[in-house]
């Protein structure tokens, strides 16, 4: 089998085409405080996720820069490029001009 014939593995759903405006931390964190009069959804960035967006945070070194980024559906993605069913939007961690880490945080 060629390269050409082989599968195209997809690790992450973020692409290089589809990385938007560099974001820093803080803002991000701002920007995704959720008030829940009920409480049921903790004052933290991305609420429920925090915990995810911790270990994401921890994975950016002095050298990597975030990003975020909306990839469309249908892009493929995974082991055997599944089509993606929605539009998929997070953030990206960018070192050496490559993504070695996402965060997602909404889909539709």
């Amino acid at each position: 089998m060629n390269k050409d014939e082989e599968e195209i593995e997809y690790p992450f759903i973020a692409r290089p085409q589809y990385l938007l405006e560099e974001c820093n931390i803080g803002q991000i964190e701002a920007e995704n405080i959720f008030s829940d009069p009920l409480n049921g959804v903790p004052s933290l960035p991305f609420g429920h996720m925090n915990k995810a967006w911790i270990e994401f945070v921890n994975q950016l070194s002095p050298d990597g820069k975030v990003h975020r980024f909306k990839t469309p559906k249908d892009t493929p993605f995974g082991e055997y490029g599944e089509l993606l069913e929605d539009a998929v939007e997070g953030y990206a961690i960018i070192r050496n001009g490559q993504i070695v880490c996402e965060f997602i945080n909404e889909s539709y």
